[in-house]
């Protein structure tokens, strides 16, 4: 669903404006239309505030294996053109540590033509998605080559999402063995991008595949074909995420009739999962900012520690109610290849209380044994979702309040720091073990716990020195953990940590306060710390 520049938030004015005149059924809604659904969230409900303890004794739980390459980006990346050719792009990225990144990602992937590195000049433009359209005759290329020269650059391990609508299995196979030519490793394939929605986003997609079950077939055969190709790589198909009665049927009913047909070929399946920040019902109309009224009105309830409560208790809540999480069988990986925390109003969007939020739907996703791989949306482009200031520091152009301030161009925004923090804690590791500090450091929304105060272990199997920790206090108060059952007295340590509302124009504007970790270690108000850096 990657909307992020501006020629396609111009044509999302115009479809949304129309849309709001024309209700669609649920087979007609256009991409917009779609886009609305994924990003919204539970709107703000008083609940009374947790109060952590003083001090904490945590404990170990179960551990699970994690992949050296599994915490990433999504890198949709036409905003630059050969993005990999501008030195900021890739010493930001470096910065960031990302395990992965997703080429050439989301919905254009399913009409790139990846000789000319764009969208493909021949496919019938009037069905493809209606967001895509005024970007076909643009001048931007990112070519595979490119790809691989920012690959080489950062060390990342690539994610190759195919084309299977406007491309065919030997050209596809062409291009990965042309990846591998350049030295790039092919481990991760991903066949397609959210061919789910109704008819009435991608009529191109219906043309190819018009039924859950063709695609399924298809994948079978592609991926029999390129394992043979490519011994060890990993094949992921497109999982769906709902069974919202608006959605249309093919979308509701889409795991149901894919999960059956797969062969042992398919590894796993992706999903995207994006929640909103849940303090304002409903969501602008044709723009994707609030008015000045609902921007104040956000950033007054940043203060309030009951709403800011709310906005970290929301990811774990939108986790737990993804009806797929019950149709992917238990030995099928998961690879969020889209993830974020999105405010379509504004006036929470690159705050700290953003970034804090983003940690909670983190702990949900690694809390899933499933998981193997997580893609955040987006690296860089556009105002909602970049992990990256814009080039031209315009981040908070739109935003209402005077103490917004300017964007440092090119540096990580607060879902970018926080997305490195945990990077950097499982780099060279291989396993991750949570840490539990009991009932009384979470919440409970709607039957479901959402916690508070939670951390991560992470150790390399082959290496005992190897030993990090990531831990996150998301309420207002200050708590002393013991840290002795972990192994991590001594090691170095950074603790993040800001005021809710906070804008996050740099790193900088984050506070960060290093030491060395004791027995006892403080887990500030509103904090993130990375322990053995």
């Amino acid at each position: 669903m990657n909307h992020l520049n501006a020629s396609s938030l111009k044509v999302a004015v115009v479809l949304l404006v129309l849309a709001a005149c024309h209700p669609l059924s649920a087979e007609e809604k256009t991409g917009e239309e779609i886009l609305a659904d994924q990003l919204a969230g539970e709107v703000f409900v008083h609940q009374d505030v947790l109060n952590i303890p003083d001090t904490l004794t945590p404990t170990l739980g179960a551990a699970r294996p994690i992949a050296p390459a599994l915490m990433g980006f999504n890198g949709n990346l036409t905003s630059l053109f050969q993005p990999w050719n501008h030195t900021e792009m890739v010493e930001a990225t470096q910065a960031l540590h990302p395990g992965n990144v997703r080429y050439p990602a989301g919905t254009l992937g399913n009409y790139w033509d990846w000789d000319l590195g764009w969208i493909d000049q021949n496919a019938p433009r009037e069905k493809m998605m209606h967001w895509v359209r005024p970007m076909i005759d643009s001048k931007m290329r990112y070519t595979l080559d490119n790809f691989a020269k920012g690959q080489k650059a950062v060390g990342f391990e690539p994610v190759y999402m195919l084309n299977m609508v406007t491309s065919d299995l030997e050209g596809q196979i062409k291009q990965l063995r042309r990846a591998r030519d350049l030295g790039m490793p092919v481990t991760y394939v991903e066949f397609g991008n959210e061919y789910f929605f109704g008819i009435g986003a991608e009529p191109l997609v219906h043309a190819k595949f018009p039924t859950p079950e063709s695609y399924a077939k298809a994948c079978n055969v592609w991926a029999k074909a390129i394992k043979a190709e490519f011994p060890g790589v990993k094949i992921a198909v497109i999982g769906g995420d709902s069974d919202d009665p608006s959605h249309s049927e093919r979308r509701r009913t889409w795991n149901a009739r894919v999960i059956p047909i797969l062969s042992d070929d398919i590894d796993a399946m992706t999903l995207h999962p994006y929640t909103g920040i849940g303090l304002i019902e409903g969501r602008p109309k044709g723009t994707h900012w609030g008015t000045k009224e609902q921007q104040l009105n956000q950033r007054t309830m940043l203060t309030d520690p009951a709403a800011v409560q709310h906005i970290m208790a929301e990811p774990a809540r939108h986790w737990a109610r993804m009806h797929a999480l019950d149709e992917v069988p238990d030995d099928m990986g998961l690879w969020l290849t889209e993830f974020n925390v999105n405010d379509w109003h504004g006036g929470v969007r690159h705050t700290w209380a953003q970034g804090l939020a983003l940690s909670s739907f983190i702990n949900a996703f690694l809390s899933d044994s499933r998981v193997e791989l997580l893609c955040l949306h987006n690296l860089y482009g556009g105002n909602l979702f970049p992990a990256i200031h814009d080039r031209e520091g315009s981040t908070f152009s739109d935003a209402v309040d005077e103490s917004a301030p300017d964007a440092q161009p090119w540096s990580a925004t607060p879902t970018g720091l926080v997305t490195a923090l945990f990077s950097q804690a499982m780099k060279g590791c291989d396993t991750a073990e949570p840490i539990h500090f009991g009932d009384n450091c979470a919440v409970e929304v709607e039957g479901i716990s959402a916690p508070m105060v939670f951390g991560w272990l992470f150790t390399d199997s082959q290496n005992p020195h190897a030993r990090k920790a990531i831990l996150v206090n998301l309420t207002a108060g200050s708590t002393r953990i013991q840290t002795d059952n972990f192994a991590l007295k001594g090691r170095g340590y950074q603790r993040y940590s800001a005021s809710p509302g906070t804008y996050g124009a740099s790193q900088e504007s984050i506070e960060m306060v290093a030491g060395e970790a004791s027995s006892e270690l403080e887990l500030g108000p509103y904090s993130i710390t990375l322990v053995g850096e």
